[in-house]
């Protein structure tokens, strides 16, 4: 019984850690031109959780020039933690210069350790579950 988790739980891991590394290269293809974004406003998202309390999250604006443009949007990026984004900070941020209204945060988009360590203990669980 217990190869048989073992097998189905690591082929569940592996496969989600497989498509997210594809999903880290696609980025890598689509979001390929870099741009220094400035933090130019911080705008707070409130939540409320299941319990019914209030979760503000911070989400940091920002711009930069693509194609001769000035973009000035919400970053895919949050946190609860108002203090982590400064107004004048500057940020990393690669955009699809097809389209340079779609852009991602650098460290998003070059985001490989949770793939890497799902694949790694998807192939570990299929491997031992071969084992008795």
């Amino acid at each position: 019984m217990l190869h048989y988790v073992l097998l189905f739980g690591g082929i569940v891991l592996a496969v989600a850690g497989l498509g997210g590394l594809l999903l880290t290269f696609r980025r890598k293809r689509v979001f390929n031109v870099l741009a220094n974004a400035e933090i130019v406003d911080i705008h707070e998202d409130v939540d409320m959780t299941n319990d019914g309390k209030k979760v503000t999250n911070y989400v940091p604006v920002v711009s930069f020039t693509a194609n001769e443009e000035e973009i000035r949007d919400m970053l895919n990026i949050r946190s609860q933690r108002k203090k982590k984004y400064k107004v004048g900070n500057k940020i990393d941020i690669y955009y699809n210069p097809k389209n340079p209204k779609s852009y991602i945060a650098a460290k998003t988009r070059n985001a490989l350790v949770v793939p890497i360590v799902l694949t790694v203990i998807g192939a570990a669980g299929i491997i031992a579950s071969f084992f008795k």
